[in-house]
């Protein structure tokens, strides 16, 4: 069979008519995509900003990115297109951009953030002190010390003279002494009062000419509160150059007899207490078993 030229320029021309008509579906388009980076400082100093987020979204696709320490992000291969550049920080504005990448070259940005700034409402303190110190006339530079905390506070082992030394201002002059001084002042210039009797000396083994000793008499056992004033002392206590310990006793126990028994690092003492009549009388017995032997008795 011979074919003529008219003949095969019409097969061909039919064979391409057959491919374009299904070039759709034997090909596949190619997606181009491209790189975007860029840096984020600050507004007015120009200095770089890190972990700030950046978030290029369109109607298909969403990328996230955080700035380094140098400020420096980077898009990797991200579709061109037309998108919206929006960048998040904790202190600064919100920034929002629109950006077109395109084949041709990388696109580069440089964003400029403006410090936030936020208004927020007062903020109000209220006080609620619950101490009341035994003296009225004390306004200023009292602690309470609560007689319960006693044997939780560091390096107290149950003084109750050890525990003033937590307070700021007051010191000792070694461990083997419970001397407290405050701000300077001689250890003698503090007045001891309890239940509002002056005493000279609450401590055993006291040094010659001195206040301080090893082992204090006072056993929190017997005590109800304590305040301890640093400074701006009532007329109430005279003759005061350093500071005042005024000690209430407790009340003993109206309804039962009870008692305690402890061993530490001061000894060993034994507290007993419980009504002794039927008139309502209560006794607190505290006898501390030391070198020496104390009584301590309340009758209230």
């Amino acid at each position: 069979m011979k074919f003529n030229s008219n003949t095969k320029f019409s097969a061909i021309k039919h064979l391409l008519y057959i491919l374009f008509l299904f070039y759709p579906f034997i090909t596949k388009a190619q997606i181009i995509k491209n790189n975007m980076y860029g840096t984020v400082v600050d507004f007015d100093t120009q200095i770089p900003i890190d972990m700030v987020e950046l978030t290029i979204t369109n109607k298909v696709d969403t990328f996230h990115c955080l700035t380094d320490q140098k400020g420096f992000f980077y898009f990797k291969q991200i579709p061109v297109g037309i998108y919206l550049v929006c960048t998040t920080h904790l202190s600064y504005n919100k920034q929002i951009k629109y950006i077109s990448i395109n084949s041709g070259h990388g696109s580069a940005m440089t964003f400029e953030l403006q410090k936030s700034m936020k208004e927020v409402s007062e903020i109000k303190i209220d006080g609620n002190n619950t101490f009341t110190p035994s003296n009225e006339l004390i306004l200023v530079s009292s602690k309470h010390i609560n007689i319960d905390e006693s044997t939780r506070y560091p390096g107290s082992i149950g003084d109750i003279q050890r525990i003033a030394l937590n307070y700021s201002g007051t010191t000792n002059n070694n461990d083997e002494s419970n001397n407290i001084i405050i701000r300077g002042n001689s250890p003698k210039n503090i007045q001891w009062k309890i239940d509002d009797i002056e005493i000279p000396n609450p401590n055993h083994f006291s040094e010659k000419g001195g206040v301080g000793g090893i082992i204090g008499i006072l056993n929190s056992n017997v005590l109800s509160k304590a305040d301890f004033t640093t400074s701006a002392y009532p007329a109430d206590y005279g003759n005061v150059l350093a500071g005042v310990f005024d000690l209430t006793l407790r009340k003993g126990s109206k309804t039962n007899y009870e008692s305690t028994f402890q061993i530490g690092l001061l000894g060993i003492n034994a507290c007993f207490e419980g009504p002794i009549s039927k008139k309502k009388i209560h006794l607190s017995l505290s006898t501390i078993v030391m070198p020496t032997i104390n009584y301590y008795m309340t009758v209230k």
